[in-house]
């Protein structure tokens, strides 16, 4: 395919995706500052950190919505509907683990030890470095005169790579946790455990979405 998303169904049917992506992307950054909030045990500004990125995945959702209701069938033949929807749904899911950990930051003051609290910020960075690089690959998309499946595929690649190192903290923090699971009161390890999941997860979603991208340019 030699055209760009705005030449594969207008601009205005990308706008509305961009848009989603950047609420996914603020609900990140709140997140992330969240999560040092949490770190510090300053629970009112993370009481209200949390409220802001409920009301952020409600502007996303509405967003969301929009998009499929005004889905026109009309474009079925250049792009497939399904594709459009999978793209969607998977970053939908970004803004959706952003409030679910929010929430659950929230509902209890977790202690955590500096060993720990120092791997949990830079899961939380390396997570945002992974949907920072989502957004620049959309917006990559959308302004580009012509598709390039070589600097597609390389930004792409990016975000896997921010994945994978995900992945790596994640493992670093869980097998610190346990190592220090005498130090720690049960419920609060679980929780802990819990979290370092789930924000695990925002950068899966992330490069779920970048996948869903190459199969629509690709067509």
């Amino acid at each position: 395919m030699t055209m760009s998303f705005g030449g594969m169904f207008g601009r205005s049917m990308f706008t509305p995706i961009h848009e989603h992506m950047l609420k996914a992307l603020e609900c990140m950054e709140t997140l992330r500052e969240l999560v040092g909030r949490f770190t510090e045990k300053d629970y009112d500004e993370l009481k209200t950190l949390s409220q802001r990125v409920a009301k952020l995945e409600h502007d996303a959702d509405i967003i969301k919505e929009e998009f499929r209701d005004g889905f026109s069938k009309s474009i079925l033949t250049v792009v497939n509907r399904s594709d459009m929807l999978l793209l969607i749904k998977a970053q939908d899911g970004i803004s959706d683990e952003c409030e679910d950990i929010a929430k659950l930051m929230s509902i209890r003051e977790t202690p955590m030890t500096a060993e720990l609290k120092a791997i949990f910020l830079e899961l939380a960075d390396k997570v945002l470095e992974a949907v920072t690089s989502l957004k620049d690959l959309e917006e990559f998309i959308e302004k580009s005169s012509g598709a390039d499946p070589e600097k597609i595929e390389e930004m792409i690649k990016v975000i896997q790579v921010k994945e994978w190192e995900s992945d790596e903290l994640q493992l670093k923090f869980m097998k610190t946790l346990y190592a220090q699971e005498d130090k720690i009161d049960t419920v609060s390890l679980f929780i802990l455990r819990d979290l370092c999941i789930m924000i695990g997860k925002i950068a899966n979603h992330a490069e779920n979405v970048g996948d869903c991208l190459r199969r629509i340019v690709a067509r």
